[in-house]
């Protein structure tokens, strides 16, 4: 694990010392880094060029003491650099690959943005979707049990019948089936019979 020293603001007489004398180590490199001030011994030369920050994680190149030039060598590098025309047209790339990394990378999390939102909206929709059918079961059964107490199944076609008003003799609309709305007794053998075709627990029997 290299050794990290890190100035403090302003410097200290221990420090400025410290420094020439860091400085005067040939395997001692400064992060290049926006806004960090950490240094460390790279015991890998420059055999192993880049110097990654164990403080913040920039990648400095060793021999240049500059940001590491990503996608050439040092040697590369150097080339470029002799010949000015060529290092201001590496320069422009290098900012134009920048730029149009960052268009993708706003691209992207646009389009993830977006993903999440139509997701969000695909879940909302669902959740509504559940929530209106599970009320309309909820509706239709408190609806069946009202008409189940309210009513009495037709003992010819099972119908439900509801009586509004009136005597308890029902006829079914559906199957014409005749009977006594309280006890279900079939009206033709109260016809036949008188009130003693009714059931023994219905207040017509006689």
């Amino acid at each position: 694990m290299p050794c990290i020293f890190k100035l403090t603001h302003p410097p200290s007489y221990d420090q400025q010392s410290s420094r020439s004398a860091l400085n005067a180590d040939p395997n001692f490199r400064w992060c290049r880094g926006p806004c960090c001030e950490a240094g460390q011994v790279h015991e890998g030369g420059e055999a192993q060029p880049i110097v990654r920050c164990v403080n913040c994680g920039f990648r400095t190149c060793f021999r240049h003491q500059e940001p590491w030039h990503e996608g050439m060598t040092c040697e590369k590098y150097d080339a470029i650099r002799r010949d000015p025309d060529a290092f201001q047209a590496h320069i422009e790339s290098q900012e134009q690959s920048a730029l149009a990394s960052q268009l993708q990378q706003h691209q992207r999390q646009a389009r993830d943005q977006g993903d999440a939102e139509r997701r969000r909206h695909e879940a909302e929709r669902r959740k509504a979707a559940a929530d209106a059918m599970r009320q309309r079961a909820q509706e239709e059964e408190a609806s069946r049990q009202e008409v189940s107490r309210a009513s009495q199944p037709c003992p010819g076609c099972k119908r439900p019948i509801q009586k509004r008003d009136g005597c308890d003799h029902m006829k079914c609309s559906q199957c014409r089936y005749e009977f006594c709305y309280k006890c279900l007794a079939n009206y033709e053998r109260i016809r036949w019979f008188g009130n003693s075709a009714h059931r023994s627990s219905c207040t017509h029997h006689r």
